[in-house]
């Protein structure tokens, strides 16, 4: 019997193989079964039956890891069939968009969205025909305003850069609005420093850094408020008991200029 059920479970991961699930139930009982005539048994059988249960839970392992990968595999194909169509779908309004004639390539996507017979293509181009919009408004008031004041054009390069990450990851223009944004963030900082806003400038050159670390400008703006940060602690302690809102503003503002564990910014907390 045992040599039996030992073929027999060799069949059933034979032909568990290829499956999305291995189904090793069956294989699983076969060696409970086993267990069952191992305790009937004594000497060189139960070895026998040792070796078998062993070598059957090994090739069910190894047939269930296969199966898996199998499975992932067949998966992945699938999914990168389905968005190769969708992409062959959107094709006509990323080309509009890629031209840069933003207007027309929301029009376009919203023509593929009503013609298209493809769900997943349906649903993908109603989404970029509002992020296409939304970019396109952005980028065009960026570009206006920020010849005369890039700190003003921060929130529309911000807002255009959002867009265009989720309409493409890939695009060449990213490079330029983040340099763009970079650039608009430090010229705040810069603006909020003159004005004393310390904490404002602070949460600017660190924004900056965020999008693109390693920025000289908005190091050195930092290390600028930094050498700072102590003279700003002492007139916020001395006005706490006149102006105690103002105090509250400036030890904020000092924990800005600060890193967490530097002396300053623990006491303002």
């Amino acid at each position: 019997e045992a040599t039996y059920l030992v073929g027999l479970g060799k069949n059933k991961l034979d032909a568990a193989q290829g499956l999305e699930d291995p189904g090793l139930t069956e294989v699983e009982g076969l060696i409970k079964r086993l267990d069952e005539l191992k305790s009937m048994k004594s000497g060189e059988l139960t070895t026998m039956l040792n070796n078998r249960k062993d070598e059957l839970q090994r090739e069910a392992r190894r047939q269930g890891a296969i199966a898996a990968t199998n499975y992932a595999h067949r998966q992945n194909a699938k999914k990168a069939k389905e968005e190769a169509a969708i992409r062959e779908e959107l094709e006509g309004g990323f080309r509009k968009f890629d031209s840069g004639d933003y207007s027309r390539a929301s029009s376009e996507f919203l023509r593929i969205a009503e013609n298209t017979t493809n769900a997943g293509a349906k649903d993908r181009a109603i989404k970029l025909a509002r992020q296409v919009k939304e970019f396109g408004q952005a980028y065009s008031n960026a570009r206006d305003i920020d010849v005369d004041s890039p700190e003003a054009a921060v929130k529309y390069w911000d807002v255009a850069l959002t867009q265009l990450k989720q309409i493409d990851p890939n695009s060449p223009k990213i490079n330029e609005i983040t340099n763009k944004l970079a650039h608009g963030l430090v010229m705040k900082g810069r603006s909020n420093n003159a004005k004393q806003d310390y904490g404002a400038a602070a949460q600017a050159y660190k924004r900056a850094l965020e999008i693109k670390p390693g920025l000289g400008e908005a190091k050195e703006g930092l290390s600028s408020l930094k050498s700072r940060s102590h003279e700003v602690y002492l007139q916020a302690y001395s006005t706490r008991e006149r102006d105690p809102q103002e105090a509250m503003k400036m030890f904020k503002a000092v924990m800005s200029m600060t890193a967490p564990g530097e002396d300053d910014y623990d006491k303002s907390k």
